[in-house]
């Protein structure tokens, strides 16, 4: 279920972003823009042991690698069509899924303390579930799609204060297969590429 659920992430182009005055332009020494072979060596050189764990025309993912003090179940790179990086999607997976929200929780901590706390949160429960239900029916609330846990961090990293749509962000989110996934994105080039995508398909009405 994993892989079909990643591999379906690996389809979707989504703008994330709003504006916030600060910069980030990439993550782990990975900055928007590269190129995939870039990206492969600048990874590899950095963490020996990562694998590229599957290569396609637009994305290229690794295992084996780590991020800060967490071992990524998956890191993601997602590519244009003109070979530029636009998004690093970073799978983390809790030792069991009940700890799922405890880990969003360091997780959205860490970024919080290393660039701004957000006030961009969503926390929201699906009946018959409640808040008071977070830790006692964890498993279930995730697996089920009952619960929606996502923050949101936006960077003006144009110094573009009057236009959002090329402001970069992160999104940290609990995902139904018990993962916590923290996206880096460029608004720039993401929105390069949903504006050809719509164009292309377009065509087909």
């Amino acid at each position: 279920m994993k892989k079909l659920f990643i591999a379906v992430l690996a389809t979707l182009s989504i703008s994330l972003c709003n504006a916030q005055d600060m910069q980030m332009k990439g993550v782990m020494s990975l900055e928007f823009g590269s190129t995939r072979e870039q990206v492969k060596q600048t990874l590899l050189a950095k963490q020996p042991g990562a694998k590229v764990y599957s290569s396609t025309e637009r994305s290229m993912s690794f295992q084996d690698v780590t991020w800060g003090a967490y071992k990524t179940f998956l890191f993601m790179c997602q590519f244009s069509d003109d070979n530029r990086l636009h998004s690093v999607l970073i799978f983390v997976e809790p030792d069991h899924c009940s700890k799922v929200f405890t880990l969003y929780d360091e997780i959205t901590k860490i970024i919080n303390e290393r660039y701004y706390v957000t006030t961009k949160s969503l926390e929201s429960y699906s009946y018959p579930y409640e808040r008071k239900d977070k830790y006692r029916y964890t498993e279930t609330m995730v697996k089920n799609g009952k619960v929606t846990m996502q923050s949101l961090w936006t960077f003006d990293s144009r110094s573009t204060p009057t236009d959002t749509e090329d402001d970069n962000c992160i999104k940290a989110e609990v995902a139904d297969e018990c993962l916590v996934i923290i996206t880096y994105q460029d608004g720039l080039i993401i929105d390069e590429v949903i504006a050809k995508q719509k164009a292309k398909q377009s065509k087909d009405y």
